[in-house]
């Protein structure tokens, strides 16, 4: 009858650290991601002239980490946080395609899209989103933010 005590309180204590374990991680990753758009942010902001201009002017812009082996014609994917520019407001995604004209060959990147209409932006905040049209300022390393012209990027809320 103990053994059966022990191995319940033991099972009950087991869930209550898992789920207050994976909801520390959770916050830990979102603390993660939220900084990592804010550095991306400064450092393309000081690369290109009026970029925060533009920035402060529409109604949000995500900021995306892109990783992997830079091959052509293969569907990239990446994460993401969505900035709303009026209220500061941040939400994570996952980017599920991404492909910037011209920029073939690049390995890992950081990208910024800014969306151009307020509708664009409720959509991409509230649902699953795809565009094909636009521009991305990428950031490869350490070298200058560079714009491209966006053939296509797609979201998924996490």
């Amino acid at each position: 009858m103990k053994l059966k005590t022990y191995i319940q309180m033991g099972l009950i204590s087991f869930t209550i650290l898992a789920l207050v374990g994976c909801d520390t991680i959770g916050r830990e990753q979102e603390r993660e991601m939220n900084h990592a758009a804010v550095h991306a942010l400064a450092g393309m902001v000081l690369d290109i002239p009026g970029l925060q201009s533009r920035v402060n002017m529409c109604p949000g812009y995500l900021v995306v980490e892109r990783s992997g082996s830079g091959i052509p014609m293969v569907g990239k994917r990446g994460k993401g946080v969505l900035t709303n520019s009026k209220t500061g407001a941040r939400l994570s995604v996952r980017v599920s395609e991404i492909e910037v004209d011209g920029a073939w060959g690049v390995g890992d990147y950081t990208g910024l899209y800014l969306f151009q209409s307020l509708e664009e932006f409720q959509q991409a905040f509230a649902n699953d989103w795809h565009t094909e049209s636009g521009s991305i300022y990428v950031k490869v390393g350490r070298e200058r933010a560079v714009e491209y012209q966006l053939k296509r990027i797609s979201t998924q809320l996490r």
